[in-house]
């Protein structure tokens, strides 16, 4: 309730993601999606981090998302929640970040796709997308979770927002489940 809900008139995944997808590393998960309507009341653009510099281990982040709030018990999914975090490991790979999940806070099934921000000189900058857990051998949210480094991307999104900018509206899934695994 109280959600604004915007129609998706297309989208494009990373070139990466159709052969990476089911690697371990670098699986190019990232996609940009075009919506009509514009922005919802209260919510502006937010810039893409240039200087990867500041995404050190330790560095304090927002993580969003509306996956579930239990992992043990896979519940409290579908409602938009923010958590403060860290970062685990900046050089995990070159185009992912580990986040800290072992302090009881983190990404969880259902926030894929959501941001991750760091704060730069006051102002809130995007440099992640929500990927994977990482070393959960329990499935339960409480190790580490991989995010797609948003700046190593940069290049390909400004092509892929221009080619989005001019094309036809394309067919896009319907979401069963908006509560799935990550």
């Amino acid at each position: 309730s109280g959600n604004t809900v915007r129609k998706v008139d297309s989208y494009e995944a990373s070139p990466y993601w159709a052969i990476r997808q089911g690697e371990e590393h670098n699986t190019g998960d990232i996609a940009i999606v075009k919506f009509s309507g514009g922005l919802a009341p209260g919510y502006q653009a937010v810039q893409i981090l240039a200087d990867t510099s500041v995404l050190k281990n330790g560095a304090s982040i927002t993580l969003a998302g509306y996956g579930i709030s239990d992992g043990v018990n896979k519940t409290g999914g579908g409602t938009l929640r923010w958590v403060d975090t860290e970062i685990k490991d900046s050089a995990y790979i070159q185009t992912e970040v580990l986040t800290e999940q072992a302090k009881g806070k983190g990404a969880c099934h259902g926030d894929s796709g959501g941001p991750a921000y760091i704060r730069v000189n006051g102002r809130v900058m995007l440099f992640g997308v929500t990927s994977r857990g990482v070393d959960d051998v329990n499935d339960h949210c409480n190790v580490s979770a991989a995010y797609t480094k948003v700046p190593y991307y940069s290049n390909w999104i400004a092509k892929a927002a221009q080619r989005l900018q001019n094309a036809q509206p394309t067919p896009v899934p319907n979401i069963v489940n908006p509560v799935a695994r990550n």
